[in-house]
């Protein structure tokens, strides 16, 4: 066991080295650029449907929140809100559309403004 827990120490010092303080936000970065690349192709093949099931798990996990950049999360977001949007309104779901824009958006707004007041930028 002990000879076990060792191997399990120095792989995960391994693991460690390897990905540096950055690593997950460029995964998420990477992550997120690929979505919204096969978003835009679905948009350019008019496959609306597609976007959604690309971009809605992105958006009801709000995976931008693990970026540390505020104006990289708000471009995401953004790219992300005017994606979905344009695919609800192309399927004629304005209702659905219009929430993503006025609402979703006003409420990361105010999100991010409450972060911005409780944590002192670096």
């Amino acid at each position: 066991v002990t000879i076990l827990a060792e191997k399990l120490r120095r792989r995960d010092q391994r693991a460690r080295s390897r990905t540096g303080p950055n690593s997950h936000q460029e995964q998420v970065r990477s992550l997120l650029s690929a979505a919204l690349s096969r978003a835009r192709q679905a948009v350019e093949r008019q496959r609306y449907r597609e976007v959604i099931r690309l971009l809605s798990p992105l958006l009801q996990q709000r995976a931008w929140w693990q970026l540390d950049d505020p104006n990289e999360r708000a471009a995401y977001r953004s790219t992300i809100v005017e994606l979905l949007s344009l695919a609800y309104d192309r399927l004629r779901k304005p209702q659905q559309a219009s929430a993503l824009r006025t609402d979703f958006l006003q409420q990361e707004a105010q999100l991010e403004e409450a972060l911005s007041q409780t944590i002192p930028p670096p």
